[in-house]
């Protein structure tokens, strides 16, 4: 299957060649009549005219997938234009017995149309015995005839010149043939590195989604060591890690925080009166009332059973406690559904400089069990 480019090129070398052998033609047509009146070499003249035109008028009809077609249509019209040329120039030597002149310029016009081929034999070099064979045949013939030494080497040049093109198209042959070979394994190593770079893609493709895949289990796995698989918030190792960092931006930045220690009330009543399925639902339902209530940067952590540490970020012990009584008045009127009622105690500690993480935490709590202390001794009064 040829290329479109190869068809393109043989192409315009075969309306070319017909066209500009039409007025050289004509040319020769008009000498041999009108000038020295070799009428009867009119009409290989006119023959060979009409070849090309009618080589011309065929090409304008051509289709792409026809370059089997067009060559041998090529290749058929240079064999006729050069046995044209012979035919005339072994009528010149013959039948006329022309003057040297004559026959000079009808070999001139025969070398000049071998030159022509010559120029254009790269579309077609595997065949050029086959249109050089008129030549071959003129001069074997003449020497059969025993047409004069002198006058048979007025043929030797176009002979010579047909030798030389059918070696250098041989030539021109192989380097077309290496060069459509390195083409095609060009083309096959195109498309196995197409293939590589595709399956490379491929690859990429895949590892980059394992690589997505892998920061999500691993996002989910750190999500899931520090939270409370109960409740949803944040675990007591999540706690040691946030108030430790919280001290550092203090030192660093003096940015103040504040922690309240927070423990249920009675839940190890509920639990023995209700269950402990219910009391985790009562641990979770104060833990979603305490996430959905403090401020959007602070964050809650469960580090025991019923304990809670709430770390508020730019806040100091008042800011805290009246969040924290906010909370404690919706816990309130929450348990309005409830079979009884959501009760809690607390412990601020604002950090002050040069506390421990242990200090500050034990500050909170201790503040928290005083509280508690205080509700059972109003209970008991």
């Amino acid at each position: 299957m040829k290329s479109d480019n190869k068809f393109l090129k043989l192409l315009t070398t075969c309306r070319v060649f017909s066209l500009a052998g039409i007025p050289v033609i004509v040319y020769f047509l008009y000498h041999d009549i009108a000038i020295y009146g070799y009428r009867e070499l009119a009409y290989p003249r006119i023959f060979a005219l009409g070849v090309m035109i009618l080589t011309f008028v065929i090409t304008l009809f051509i289709k792409e997938d026809h370059y089997n077609i067009l060559r041998n249509l090529y290749i058929t019209e240079l064999t006729l234009i050069m046995g044209m040329s012979t035919f005339v120039v072994v009528q010149l030597i013959i039948r006329y017995r022309a003057p040297f002149e004559h026959i000079s310029g009808a070999v001139q016009a025969l070398m000049s149309a071998i030159f022509i081929i010559l120029l254009f034999a790269q579309t077609i070099p595997d065949k050029l015995f086959i249109i050089y064979s008129p030549v071959f045949l003129m001069f074997l013939f003449l020497i059969a005839a025993g047409v004069s030494k002198t006058e048979v080497s007025l043929t030797a040049n176009p002979v010579v010149l047909c030798i030389v093109s059918i070696i250098l198209g041989r030539i021109y042959y192989k380097f077309e043939i290496e060069e459509e070979r390195m083409k095609t394994l060009l083309a096959e190593q195109k498309s196995k590195l197409q293939r590589t770079v595709s399956q490379l893609k491929d690859t990429v493709q895949m590892l980059n989604q394992e690589i997505e895949r892998r920061k999500i289990l691993e996002k989910q796995l750190k999500e899931l060591s520090v939270k409370d698989p109960l409740t949803g918030v944040y675990n007591r190792r999540a706690a040691i890690d946030a108030i430790e960092k919280a001290i550092e931006n203090f030192q660093t930045n003096r940015e103040i925080f504040s922690i309240c220690f927070i423990d249920l009330d009675n839940l190890k009543e509920t639990n023995d009166n209700y269950g402990h399925e219910f009391g985790d639902k009562l641990i979770k339902a104060f833990a979603a009332l305490l996430a959905e209530n403090v401020r959007k940067n602070d964050k809650v952590f469960r580090v025991g059973g019923d304990e809670f540490i709430v770390l508020f970020y730019n806040a100091n012990e008042e800011e805290v406690r009246k969040i924290i009584n906010r909370i404690s008045d919706l816990a309130r009127i929450k348990s309005t559904f409830l079979p009884i009622p959501i009760s809690f105690s607390y412990g601020i500690a604002t950090y002050r400089s040069g506390y421990t993480l242990d200090e500050v935490i034990s500050i909170a709590d201790m503040r928290m069990y005083e509280e508690k202390k205080r509700k059972k001794h109003r209970k008991s009064i």
